[in-house]
C-alpha cells in the first residue's frame, strides 16, 4: 500500500475513535469519516483474495451462504452471482440499499446477539 494511502487510513482510524470518544453513533461516524468509500477502497484489496479462496472451495450452485458484515456488498454481489443463496447479515442496515440483489437476503443484527435457525455451507465474516 502506497505511503499517502497509508497515511489516509490512520487518519480516518484516529478521526473516527475520536468522534467515539465523543459520544458519536456508528451512522454518524461513518457518514464524517466517508466510511463508504473506505469500504469500497478495502474491498478492492481484500476482494480478489476472497474470491479466489472462495472459488478454490468448488461450492456448487445453491449454496447457502451467510455474510456477516458484508460492507459495500462488493463480495455479496460476486457470491449471488455464482449461484450461491447469500444472507447478508450486519449490524446496521445504512448500505444495504446498494447491497440489494437478486439471490440476497439482507438482515440486520448481531450475530452474537441474534439467533440463526437455518443452517449454512458457508459462513464468512468481511
Amino acid at each position: 500500500m502506497p505511503n499517502a494511502r497509508k497515511s489516509e487510513v490512520r487518519y480516518l482510524e484516529r478521526r473516527a475513535v475520536a468522534l467515539h470518544l465523543a459520544g458519536k453513533n456508528f451512522d454518524d461516524i461513518a457518514e464524517e469519516v466517508g466510511f463508504a468509500s473506505r469500504l469500497n477502497w478495502q474491498a478492492g484489496f481484500l476482494d480478489e483474495f476472497t474470491r479466489m479462496w472462495l472459488s478454490s472451495l468448488k461450492l456448487n450452485s445453491g449454496t447457502r451462504c451467510l455474510e456477516v458484515g458484508p460492507g459495500a456488498g462488493t463480495l455479496t454481489h460476486w457470491v449471488a452471482d455464482q449461484g450461491w443463496s447469500v444472507q447478508a447479515l450486519d449490524i446496521s442496515d445504512r448500505y444495504f440499499p446498494g447491497i440489494a440483489h437478486e439471490g440476497v437476503e439482507l438482515r440486520v443484527g448481531d450475530v452474537r446477539e441474534i439467533g440463526v435457525d437455518e443452517e449454512f455451507d458457508l459462513v464468512f465474516p468481511r
